[in-house]
């Protein structure tokens, strides 16, 4: 077959992409001079009638902007209405002037990123004094757009209590979040993790994240942000959740922009050091520690937080020249949160295999003495014990020494705990430094000016790398800078906005101690493929019911991020018309993350000749199940271009309806490797006539077909100018493998995303409005897809061994034989973009006191969603079939692509559902202010994260069909801030004692996660678990959350049969609930009239709720580890392991003290 014909054309040549960003250059070079900035403006409309109603036409109005005195006019239309379409946010005074009319102002309108807010006026006829109305204006009704849109204003932002001063902690405040599991504050900010929080149903994943309107999302991953600004910098925080204007793109999920705050026409700034000490911390669930006698007792987890810096911003030129500059340090010397890990017996460590009925059922295990049970080497291997099985247990001491306790300390043959489960706290030390500077420049009337850079660069040390023990630790340091200059031009009705960007970043990872080297334990193995300086260190270990030693992974990567916008607005009678250009280039330079170190999994099988029936004993011996190496750790200079135009109307049909209509295009390029040193599997590729023939035991007759049938290399192989980077490329074995044109192995996308909207204002009063909308929104595919085909053949060599030796891997290829390759990722060549279908419907009303009521109906629909499900997944009847011949045959055997194991491919197929009531009531001025907001919503997907890997009916969505992991029925979330008068009339006394008192927090309570267990077969097929049909509760006592209600100790879940799919009901285990309150008191001393300084105590999780989470839902897992006061106990066999080992942070205390003036 001709791969070229089938997949056709590639990409444009580069000259085509010169000359298209030339054309591009120009444009914006032309534009310039007339441009205006976008990030960060929003739009004030009304109406002008008589006192009888009758409406004037051609008022003028007048908008001041109080931070910097510049002022905007416009006139009304022939009907009264009038619009500021692109108003800088700020606090703005409005008045209205017409002749023969008194003068009308109206003070206090806050307006806010993309927001719209309404100002009507009613003038009084033959007077001549001036009327102003004054008073804060509270959040007005949108009565131009049906978007659901929320804004957290600067000063909630800095009066609340944010668990270590995390901005992204204020979307869970936000009607339609969840928050995930990850409770641990400390552990989210020195992750850099954006995924805690989702919002109306959409993976976290397809959120966008932006700051000034500048992306602020690694999209390698789409799971990280480069900046976390913080909260004394930020003016407000706008968050679009649905059916939002065709200006926003590149995301299917809502979009949160953070506006940094800038200079005003007075000085103004702050100093802040905030601390904590695990002193007056209360104790996490699972922290214990084990003393000598075996008991246990409570520990605090180790925390010191330091969190401290500066703002100032003021004026350089009054009404001119502005600047903002800030500083903060976060140091944090921290455990990590407490984890239960299984390992084994330390009876086991010594050999030891005798059950505790005194039985020896150890299998094709010959020299030991499995018969006289009166002697101390009862059924005890320790003489055959192997070199790695030494280092195996050197290294499993090694960790044992490092936990604060371990279970399986004290085991015997007739006295066992049913597991050595140990809980470490490790240290994670972080350091984070961020520099932000902003200026304002205003030019004239007409036009303005800003640049703001922000800088971040953290340093920490992971002392578990990507697993969950204290093997690989590594040193890290992340510099990360982003940068928008912005030019404004305004002209009589419209507008033109321009803005250029960057942000620049890079992650270096370095090995931090020896923990992660070979030969700190003693393994002398040798790889299947010998690279000096790549197999230094320990290789994966996976046990079957245990948890996986993992190996280290360093990532080396180098992120540059370009954009260009340019943005026309103009209003036309009843029309506001904006027209857009963006274009972007980003760059990623990385490694694949190859497991160069190699991975050995021990599952012991009920009939291999291989296994001793045992898991550890198998270790202990060497006798591997599977073993999985890469020859190498490639490198990738990844590409993507993307371009996008779009046109959006807010039209004033009628007096009281306004429609919104809007179109985006986007095209994007597929992730591209300037080497094109990637290859991929494409099953229509495959030529089953090549296939090479594979043995029952898992090996390759070689010379018997086309080892990389199937496989292809990207584009037309590997340039000239690149070979030098990439070993091999131009050896035979490399290019004996087609090409396949497509330098992405997939075509460049064009989409269309249209969006439409209303706003009904009820009364015409601006206080009642009916609101609705809908659009499509397609999400920007992340680099990860692309990036694993880096590790592919030929250009990394893999290998999958099957029951063998880890201390004689070479001797494990049988004369004549090869290996199938390993573990693959590989993507669909028709891979389209992700996108969602959003639509809404709900009603605004302006209520009496400032207070704000939102109600909506909100909906989603998930089309084309990553998943990587593993193409080469044995066929569960076939694997039956064989099993019944044979009981030892290997998996790699029954695979429908022979000379492979595991192919997960990438593919866009998957989908979700989401409908969601919510409704939120505000009031955002005064001295009590507050949100409160519930939802309930239900979430169903096929799939729920993009690297959901499916290894059973692998095509079937009903099979998949399910509640998805973020999935909550119901939710509460509220904030509060209550202050107290200053009294400064009062005396010194009173004011100082009874004044300047404030009082804020959150409290949130949602509801818990769908579960479906799973199970694991003789072979290793992994899938739904078998139901016994007893009921289920979960009491969430001190033992464990989920009791089985079985009076005959039959056990409720169990594996299923070879060949079979287990019975369990999806979604039949609710998960427990997620309960937080956080409350902090402030105190405000007034040292001088123009300095103000403040304390504050804070309490996170005051109740100090559990929130128990990290279930283990494989009834192969054998962790019943749980916690009582300072004893360990233990889950009968009922619960078959369907166990929490994991808590949220206990109450943590924290003491500030901010310097205002």
């Amino acid at each position: 077959m001709n791969s070229r014909k089938l997949n056709g054309p590639s990409l444009l040549p580069r000259g085509w992409q010169l000359l298209c960003l030339l054309v591009c250059l120009g444009c914006f070079v032309l534009c310039a001079p007339y441009a205006m900035g976008q990030a960060d403006v929003g739009r004030i409309v009304g109406n002008v009638t008589d006192a009888t109603g009758a409406r004037i036409p051609g008022a003028k109005i007048t908008a001041l902007r109080v931070e910097s005195n510049t002022t905007t006019v416009v006139s009304a239309n022939k009907v009264g209405e009038y619009t500021f379409a692109n108003l800088k946010t700020g606090h703005y005074n409005v008045t209205v002037d017409v002749p023969g009319f008194a003068s009308v102002t109206q003070e206090g309108f806050e307006l806010d990123d993309q927001s719209s807010v309404t100002a009507d006026f009613k003038l009084q006829a033959g007077q001549t004094e001036q009327m102003i109305v004054t008073g804060r204006v509270s959040e007005t009704v949108n009565t131009q757009t049906g978007e659901v849109s929320h804004v957290i204003d600067g000063e909630t932002v800095r009066d609340l209590a944010l668990n270590g001063n995390n901005y992204l902690d204020l979307l869970g405040t936000l009607p339609g979040s969840v928050q995930m599991d990850s409770g641990d504050a400390m552990a989210n900010i020195t992750g850099g993790a954006t995924t805690n929080i989702v919002l109306n149903g959409v993976r976290a994943t397809a959120n966008g994240l932006y700051i000034d309107g500048m992306l602020n999302k690694d999209i390698g991953t789409n799971s990280t942000q480069f900046n976390n600004i913080g909260t004394q910098f930020i003016d407000h925080v706008k968050a679009h959740t649905s059916s939002f204007s065709a200006q926003f793109g590149q995301a299917a999920g809502p979009t949160v922009n953070v506006v940094t705050r800038s200079g005003t026409n007075s000085i103004h700034g702050s100093l802040f050091e905030h601390l904590r000490n695990n002193i007056v911390d209360a104790v996490n669930y699972f922290s214990r520690r084990q003393n000598a006698d075996g008991s246990y007792s409570t520990v605090h987890q180790h925390l010191r937080f330091n969190d401290f810096g500066g703002a100032l911003g003021g004026p350089i030129m009054k009404e001119k020249l502005f600047a903002f500059i800030g500083a903060e340090w976060k140091i944090i010397a921290r455990n990590t949160s407490p984890t239960t890990v299984t390992l084994p017996l330390q009876y086991e460590l010594m050999g030891g295999f005798a059950s505790s009925t005194g039985g020896c059922s150890l299998r094709n295990v010959t020299g030991i003495n499995t018969t006289d049970k009166t002697r101390s080497d009862y059924c005890n291997i320790s003489p055959l014990i192997t070199p790695f099985g030494h280092a195996y247990v050197n290294e499993i001491n090694q960790i044992i020494a490092q936990a604060a306790s371990y279970t399986g300390g004290a085991c015997t043959s007739s006295s066992c705990s049913p597991n050595g489960d140990v809980i470490f706290e490790l240290p994670n030390p972080y350091r984070n430094h961020e520099y932000v500077a902003r200026v304002d420049y205003v030019l004239g009337k007409r036009q303005n000016m800003f640049a703001r850079w922000v800088n971040d660069t953290h340093t920490t040390t992971n002392p578990i790398s990507s697993g969950v023990m204290p093997t690989t630790p590594y040193h890290e340091m992340s510099p990360a800078n982003n940068l928008v200059i912005s030019h404004t031009y305004a002209f009589r009705n419209s507008f033109n906005e321009i803005s250029a960007a960057a942000v620049w970043t890079h992650t270096d990872q370095a090995p931090f101690g020896a923990t992660w080297e070979k030969a700190t334990y003693g393994y002398t193995f040798q790889p299947v493929y010998q690279s000096p300086g790549y197999k230094l260190g320990v290789p994966q270990i996976a046990i079957y019911g245990m948890d996986t030693i993992s190996p280290l992974v360093l990532n080396r990567a180098h992120t540059t991020y370009l954009q260009l916008q340019d943005i026309y607005t103009t209003v036309a009678g009843t029309h506001t018309l904006k027209v857009g250009l963006f274009f972007g280039r980003l760059r990623k330079d990385k490694n694949g993350d190859a497991n160069f170190s190699g991975s050995a999994s021990f599952q012991p099988g009920t009939s291999s000749v291989n296994s001793t029936g045992y898991n550890v004993a198998d270790a202990m011996l060497g006798r591997f199940s599977s073993y999985t190496e890469t020859s190498i750790d490639p490198y990738g200079f990844f590409r993507l271009w993307q371009g996008s135009g779009f046109v959006d109307d807010v039209w004033r049909a009628l007096p009281k309806l306004s429609l919104n209509l809007g179109l985006r295009y986007e095209w994007m390029t597929p992730w591209v490797s300037q080497q094109q040193n990637t290859a991929a599997f494409f099953p229509e590729l495959y030529d089953p006539s090549q296939a090479v023939t594979v043995t029952s035991t898992g090996q390759v007759i070689s010379g018997s077909g086309n080892p990389y049938n199937g496989l292809r290399r990207a584009g037309d192989g590997v340039p000239k100018n690149q070979q030098f980077r990439v070993p091999g490329a131009a050896s035979a074995a490399v290019l004996n493998v087609p090409t396949f044109g497509k330098a992405g192995f997939y075509s460049s996308q064009q989409v269309f995303m249209p969006r439409l909207g209303f706003a009904y204002d009820l009364f015409g009063n601006g206080q009642t409005a009916i609101r609705g909308g809908g659009g499509v929104f397609f999400d920007i595919p992340q680099g990860n897809v692309s990036y694993s085909s880096l590790n592919a053949p030929p250009y990394v060599q893999s290998v999958s061994l099957q029951n063998g030796n880890m201390d004689n891997l070479a001797g494990t290829l049988a004369q004549g034989t090869s290996n199938v390759i390993g573990t693959l990722y590989t993507l669909d060549p028709h891979q389209q973009r992700s996108y969602t279908l959003q639509y809404n419907v709900g009603i605004q009303q302006q209520l009496q006191a400032g207070m704000f009521l939102q109600i909506n109906y909100v909906g989603n629909q998930g089309r084309f969603l990553l998943r990587a499900p593993d193409l080469n997944a044995v066929d569960l009847k076939a694997e039956d079939a064989a099993f019944q011949i044979n009981q030892s045959v290997s998996l790699n055997s029954l695979r429908r692509y022979k000379g492979y194991s595991s192919i997960f491919q990438y593919r866009t197929d998957a989908d979700s559902n989401y409908n969601g009531l919510q409704a939120n009531l505000n009031r955002r001025i005064g001295k009590g202010r507050f949100t409160f907001a519930y939802t309930w919503s239900k979430a169903l997907t096929t799939a729920s994260a993009d690297s959901d890997q499916d290894t059973t009916y692998i095509y079937s969505k009903s099979y998949k069909y399910s509640n998805a992991t973020f999935d909550r029925r119901n939710i509460f979330s509220s904030t509060y801030i209550v202050s107290t008068p200053r009294l400064a009339r009062w005396n010194v006394i009173a004011r100082e004692s009874l004044g300047g008192w404030m009082l804020s927090g959150t409290w949130r309570w949602q509801g818990g996660t769908y579960n479906t267990p799973s199970g694991t077969d003789a072979l290793g097929v992994t899938g739904r678990a078998n139901y016994a049909g007893y009921p289920i509760v979960y009491p969430h006592t001190a033992k464990r959350w989920v009791d089985i209600v079985n009076p005959g100790h039959i056990v409720n879940f169990s594996d299923p049969a070879v060949g079979q799919n287990g019975t369990t009901p999806k979604g039949i285990i609710v998960g427990p609930n997620l309960w937080t309150f956080d409350i902090s008191t402030r105190k405000t001393f007034n040292v001088t009239e123009r300095y103000r300084l403040t304390l504050s105590i804070s309490a996170f999780n005051a109740l100090n709720h559990p929130n128990f989470n990290g279930v283990y839902l494989n009834v192969d897992a054998p962790d019943f580890y749980t916690a009582t006061g300072a004893t360990a106990t233990s889950a009968t066999t009922d619960s078959e392991s369907l166990a929490v080992r994991a808590a949220n942070a206990p109450r943590n205390m924290q003491a500030g003290l901010i310097l205002n003036f």
